[in-house]
């Protein structure tokens, strides 16, 4: 008997014993745990341009934002005069823009390929989502913007509700 033979016999004993799963009637249904989702998107050109808004993706059913990162293609060093301002937004259903959360780079440095948080906005309405609402980004960048940075991907974790 393999080990995984093992644990599904174990697992299978288990499930069988509890009395939400061997329960019947509607009343007993186990309801599916959120589930966390994650999204990557590519940025470009952090530091030759802004970044006009570009949707990262559309929500299929509702959710929650729980957390959103950036991770820089190269790194760059902490400057307060060259650098640049990521915005996640989401757009409702009339289209209005909603900030879900911001990563001032102003005196920030960042690692190569290593995440830096985005700080989501404290409203939590913001952060959740309705079907078809759409999440999307800019990037602001002053003076030069994040030096060599040719791109920089984003994280979002979503959980259904």
């Amino acid at each position: 008997m393999s080990d995984f033979s093992i644990y599904k016999a174990l697992e299978a004993a288990r499930l069988g014993a509890s009395t939400e799963l061997s329960a019947s009637g509607p009343a007993n249904v186990v309801a599916q745990s959120h589930t966390n989702t994650g999204i990557t998107y590519s940025i470009a050109n952090l530091a030759a341009a802004n970044v006009a808004e570009q949707v990262i993706m559309q929500a299929k059913y509702r959710a929650n934002i729980i957390s959103v990162n950036i991770a820089p293609s190269a790194a760059f060093v902490a400057n307060a005069t060259d650098y640049n301002v990521v915005t996640i937004f989401k757009r409702t259903g009339n289209a209005a823009a909603v900030t879900v959360g911001t990563a001032n780079f102003s005196g920030a440095a960042g690692v190569a390929f290593v995440p830096t948080t985005i700080t989501l906005v404290s409203n939590s309405a913001n952060t959740q989502l309705a079907a078809g609402d759409v999440v999307t980004i800019t990037s602001t960048k002053t003076g030069n913007g994040a030096a060599n940075n040719p791109q920089a991907t984003i994280n979002l974790v979503l959980e259904d509700t």
